[in-house]
């Protein structure tokens, strides 16, 4: 620990150098050479870069609370992870110069983690530097400003007139800030946006490629008019439309239908599509979303268990009394086959049959004696009971 005992450490080897997890006071590198850092490691006043580089790797420099800083520029950097906490007061905060400011924000206890040399998002598209912010304190409703600093060789490809703020708040869903809100200064590396209503993970991006095009979510009900499926994007590219696929064993998908896109999205779109027939018990259903190129990405498989309202199916079984057979109509009762039982009067079942429901069909009845018979007809959790004569 050398916190108490040096005022200054320096990091000067003209050759690579590692820097030991200790907890520093002053801590600083003047040589253009890469630093790696061996264990988490803490500054608590001033992490001063002047030349090269330090490499955090798994590990992370924490900046100490209230007077600690960081100086850095186009040549002398951090490449990992640097985090610091600080009482957010609504005045505003530069977190010891880590690159990210926010006014306004509610009064708490907020860490704010920078990682920077890796691009976030599924695509890896945006800016190598993002900011992860944790408050302890209210964290809804809010009316902040922040604003990110970037150096220019962390812009990952990215013109500078394109840049604009992406948020998250799982790592994954990457919805963009509204451009009306995002002032840009490309003259000092800098990105600000308003009216920001909540601290989470922040970003910045091509305006033209947004992050991931990728679902927030897909849920499926049950309901009295069948199977209503509803899914969300957080934002979306060149997408054309979503295919609807149902399977009966997980295994073996058909299409059921098929929801037009929106082409490119940077806000929050939702969807839907109703299976009116659905299979009886459980069926699993998945998306195809499809790109105006034709490529494709399925999503993942969610399984819903239909259920029927009695009062929905009809069925109808004639000519009563008969003489061969009867015809049995079952509607509104989903789809698949109903099982047909037969009893005669003293409870015996006689007749085991599987007809089509959606389809009349015929139940032979020559076979059976006359007298007066019990049919039982189970078909996707419906039960229904009918008497009939054969003379």
């Amino acid at each position: 620990n050398l916190f108490d005992q040096e005022t200054n450490i320096y990091f000067n080897g003209s050759i690579a150098q590692y820097i030991p997890a200790f907890a520093y006071n002053n801590l600083t590198t003047s040589a253009a050479v890469i630093k790696t850092l061996q264990g988490n490691a803490t500054v608590q006043k001033h992490l001063q870069l002047t030349a090269g580089e330090i490499r955090t790797g798994s590990h992370k420099i924490t900046l100490g609370d209230v007077a600690s800083s960081i100086s850095e520029s186009e040549t002398a950097f951090v490449t990992g992870t640097v985090e610091t906490t600080r009482t957010l007061t609504g005045a505003e905060e530069d977190f010891g110069g880590l690159g990210i400011t926010i006014t306004n924000a509610a009064t708490s206890t907020t860490t704010a983690s920078r990682l920077t040399g890796t691009a976030v998002g599924i695509n890896g598209t945006s800016v190598k530097r993002s900011f992860t912010v944790t408050p302890t304190g209210t964290n809804t409703g809010l009316d902040a400003t922040v604003m990110i600093k970037y150096l220019t060789h962390e812009l990952n490809g990215i013109p500078e007139e394109k840049l604009v703020m992406y948020t998250s708040a799982d790592g994954v869903h990457w919805p963009a800030m509204p451009k009306s809100n995002t002032t840009l200064r490309s003259a000092d590396n800098e990105v600000e946006v308003t009216d920001v209503t909540r601290m989470q993970q922040f970003a910045l991006g091509n305006v033209e490629v947004p992050l991931p095009v990728s679902l927030i979510s897909f849920t499926g009900k049950a309901q009295k008019d069948g199977i209503l499926l509803d899914w969300a994007t957080a934002s979306e590219k060149d997408n054309a439309y979503f295919l609807v696929e149902r399977s009966a064993d997980g295994k073996n998908f058909q299409t059921i239908g098929k929801v037009t896109g929106n082409g490119n999205a940077t806000t929050r779109l939702d969807y839907e599509l109703l299976d009116a027939q659905p299979l009886a018990g459980t069926a699993y259903y998945r998306l195809v979303q499809t790109d105006f190129d034709g490529k494709t990405e399925l999503s993942k498989t969610i399984a819903v268990k239909a259920t029927l309202v009695a009062s929905q199916a009809v069925v109808t079984v004639y000519p009563n009394p008969t003489t061969e057979s009867v015809q049995v109509d079952i509607t509104g009762a989903g789809s698949g086959n109903a099982t047909v039982r037969v009893y005669n009067i003293t409870g015996k079942e006689v007749a085991v049959r599987q007809i089509q429901i959606g389809l009349g069909q015929k139940l032979h009845l020559e076979s059976l004696p006359v007298g007066t018979y019990i049919l039982k007809i189970s078909a996707n959790g419906l039960e229904t009971v009918t008497r009939i004569v054969k003379q």
